[in-house]
């Protein structure tokens, strides 16, 4: 009887197959897993300095304050209760008063490990850099920052790199340093490292960054100062594209299609090429002496070179710009905007009388509130009135109420589906949507969809570029949707 011959392979042959595939799986498959890390550690690690560089505006905003500012260290034992409403001007205040999701979780090595029975700890490399005695928040993507508690009056001259002597000198921005492990307490809690296993606080040492491979790191050595938070490394530097210590105080720079942009005053502007610079409605403003200036009809607004307003000239009459109104000196320590409204000099600052209401300011004019025909009062907070009833407040129309929290307010929409949250100062955070938080960027509440774009409830996309920027129906932002071009 004939029979049918089969071809096959014999248990040897698939044998011999599988353990080829296991040996190379075994060699490919670490190293894509450290690059992958590496470019999420990345990610995570802009993000906390975004969320770290706003803590600090808000702090300005609301509180006048900032890293600069803060005027006492930190007390471990009252870290968890400061804030700067309560008058404390510490570090641990300005996270409280600022961060919406945010926990104080102790002092650095007395904190859970990835084993509740072992000490957080991260393998250090940077000479100059001691986390001993550091405080740890945790922020809400799970990541971790660190600073000492000794920061306060964290401040450098304009123009000033930021480098080793400084970093390490008690007198400069010794107590200023911190970190951020955009894992929280998740192995490998290892510190960020060039090509060659080292990082620096020199300014001057060049970096290739370590990107696969066992010594990729998931902390950074960061350092505090005035309105901002950079890398204190040139690891983490170059993780930011800075280079070889060139991230200095002062305003933020960008190339953009060959053109350079400057952040100031919260907005971005870009050179013309001959000193004047232009915003992205095509608005110019020449270059001074002292500043920029624009002319728009009979009006000729001035700026400093940080493009802060000073005022402007009306019918060659000066008016100086006080907390978003231009007023002139009206005698007797008076003022008077240009409509011809005065603002009446008081014993703690000033108030101006309508039919309806009596504004109350301060001596900087910025405004403290009003108080209603009926004789009710109403405080200012974010560009609006709003009557405190205790646990919640309302809009001066009676419409929307905000409850309080413990750091600051929310409320649901009408419909159910949003919870918005604010900070004390009624500054939005973000909001929930299905279960989902949102961080309020820009003027608009976002998420990360997972591939680095940023997506709000609604389905509106802002693409991730590869030179980091987000770009929506053909305008360019910067990573807190700040409007570039």
């Amino acid at each position: 009887m004939y029979m049918k011959k089969y071809n096959g392979f014999t248990l040897a042959e698939v044998l011999i197959t599988i353990g080829i595939v296991g040996v190379v799986a075994a060699i490919t498959i670490p190293t894509l897993i450290q690059n992958t890390n590496s470019k999420r550690y990345s990610t995570h690690f802009k993000k906390a300095l975004s969320t770290l560089n706003q803590a600090a505006i808000s702090a300005h905003a609301h509180y006048d304050t900032d890293y600069a500012s803060l005027t006492t260290v930190s007390d471990p034992s009252a870290c968890a209760t400061d804030s700067l409403s309560g008058g404390q001007s510490t570090m641990c205040a300005l996270l409280n008063s600022t961060l919406s999701v945010k926990n104080y979780m102790g002092v650095y090595g007395e904190v859970s490990g990835t084993k509740a029975d072992t000490p957080y700890s991260f393998t250090k490399t940077t000479e100059g850099f001691d986390p001993t005695n550091f405080l740890i928040y945790s922020l809400s993507d799970g990541a971790i920052v660190g600073f000492n508690p000794n920061m306060k009056s964290c401040s450098v001259e304009p123009g000033q790199i930021v480098n080793k002597a400084l970093l390490t000198d008690t007198n400069g921005l010794a107590s200023c340093m911190g970190f951020i492990d955009v894992n929280g307490v998740t192995l490998p809690n290892k510190e960020v490292t060039c090509a060659d296993g080292t990082s620096s606080l020199d300014a001057d040492n060049a970096c290739t960054l370590k990107t696969a491979g066992s010594k990729v790191g998931d902390v950074y050595p960061i350092v505090f100062h005035d309105g901002t938070v950079e890398p204190a490394t040139n690891a983490g530097k170059s993780e930011i594209g800075a280079g070889k210590g060139e991230t200095k105080s002062g305003p933020r720079t960008l190339t953009l299609d060959g053109a350079e942009y400057k952040y100031l005053s919260g907005k971005w502007y870009h050179e013309d090429g001959q000193g004047n610079i232009v915003d992205y409605n095509g608005n110019k403003y020449t270059k001074t002496s002292d500043g920029y200036e624009r002319k728009n009809g009979s009006y000729t607004y001035k700026y400093d070179n940080d493009m802060n307003t000073l005022g402007y000239t009306y019918n060659g009459q000066w008016y100086d710009y006080k907390n978003g109104s231009y007023v002139r000196d009206y005698g007797n320590g008076n003022l008077v905007d240009i409509y011809g409204s005065p603002y009446i000099k008081t014993s703690d600052g000033y108030e101006r009388e309508t039919s309806y209401y009596t504004y109350k300011y301060d001596n900087d004019l910025n405004v403290l509130g009003y108080t209603k025909y009926d004789g009710q009062w109403y405080d200012y907070k974010n560009g609006s009135y709003y009557r405190d009833y205790g646990n919640y407040i309302r809009d001066v129309n009676g419409y929307v109420t905000y409850n309080k929290t413990s750091d600051g307010y929310e409320h649901t929409s009408a419909n159910g589906l949003y919870t918005y949250k604010y900070d004390n100062g009624l500054t939005p955070l973000g909001h929930t949507y299905n279960g989902q938080w949102y961080d309020y960027k820009g003027s608009s509440y976002v998420r990360d969809d997972g591939n680095g774009n940023l997506v709000t409830a609604s389905g509106t996309t802002y693409t991730k570029r590869d030179d980091g920027l987000y770009e929506y129906n053909g305008q360019i932002y910067d990573e807190n949707l700040n409007r570039i071009k």
